[in-house]
């Protein structure tokens, strides 16, 4: 995860304040460089809530990260949660449900819908099949058929997502 999704999950509240300062650490380790920066890696999590977010903000604006609204960063975080299943540090379907719940769900995208759940954002296929998938899960007995053939239909509509949304958003 680089800086600027790292950024992302913080907006979105993945990522506490008190992370701050090993997100900072990481982008120095990544080769990431500002006076801030340094900073803010050099900061504890005892720090007051308003030193961290003051050099958090800074770092941004030094490295010329731009701030994103809610809505991108809740898309931005999703995509890197993407990029951690596509490179099989996550399974698919704790991948998936990580970006719907810790991404996705933190902006209401509801509001913008137009005929399907998500759809403004082309996440309708991948949010149904998401809950598809766990509706298998409290079902009994388990159909483990059925689940595996979701999956296969998850990874494809994940990647098609995936696909058209970094088209948009550079991270």
């Amino acid at each position: 995860m680089n800086f600027r999704q790292a950024a992302a999950g913080y907006i979105v509240g993945a990522f506490s304040t008190e992370d701050l300062p090993l997100i900072a650490y990481n982008a120095l380790l990544k080769g990431l460089d500002s006076p801030s920066l340094v900073i803010l890696a050099g900061m504890s999590a005892n720090d007051t809530f308003y030193d961290l977010t003051h050099y958090f903000k800074l770092a941004l604006k030094e490295i010329g990260i731009a701030i994103p609204s809610k809505r991108d960063a809740c898309i931005i975080y999703a995509l890197s949660i993407a990029d951690d299943i596509f490179s099989e540090k996550i399974d698919l379907a704790k991948g998936a449900s990580k970006m719907y719940y810790e991404a996705i769900n933190r902006f209401d995208f509801n509001s913008e819908t137009q005929r399907y759940a998500y759809d403004s954002i082309g996440f309708e296929q991948v949010y149904s099949l998401l809950m598809e998938y766990e509706d298998t899960l409290d079902s009994w007995p388990i159909n483990e058929t059925l689940q595996q053939e979701i999956i296969n239909e998850l990874s494809v509509a994940l990647r098609k997502w995936y696909n058209e949304m970094t088209q948009n958003f550079k991270f």
